[in-house]
């Protein structure tokens, strides 16, 4: 299994489905009727919210684990090239990608704390 995440088989293999997924969506979209196209809709709508909520978790754990300033990590050579041990150094710095993430937190975060009754009812 690490072999096809370190390959980056599986990010090719998910990023063809969902660029599939997207382009079948607006084909059906176009050219089927809406009360023939709702079942086809339901499990797309399905798919992406599981992705989405893979993606709040993966985006929460990796703020919770880092924070807004990460230890600064440098590799060092292991037996083969390609490989190494990343060892954290006492130096940090400001992380943009953490403030990317709790950008993006914020956006579906917000909604539901100004709106909750809304939040509910649409769950």
């Amino acid at each position: 299994m690490r072999d096809i995440y370190e390959n980056g088989i599986l990010k090719k293999v998910l990023f063809s489905l969902y660029l599939g997924m997207i382009f079948l969506s607006t084909f059906v979209s176009i050219a089927l009727p809406i009360d023939r196209a709702m079942g086809y809709f339901r499990v797309v709508s399905m798919i992406m919210a599981v992705l989405m909520i893979s993606s709040i978790l993966g985006i929460t754990y990796f703020l919770a684990n880092r924070g807004f300033y990460p230890n600064v990590a440098i590799c060092m050579p292991q037996d083969q090239p390609s490989d190494c041990d990343w060892v954290d150094q006492d130096e940090t710095y400001f992380s943009v990608l953490c403030l990317a993430g709790v950008i993006m937190l914020t956006i579906y975060l917000l909604p539901m704390l100004m709106r909750p009754m809304d939040f509910l009812q649409n769950f």
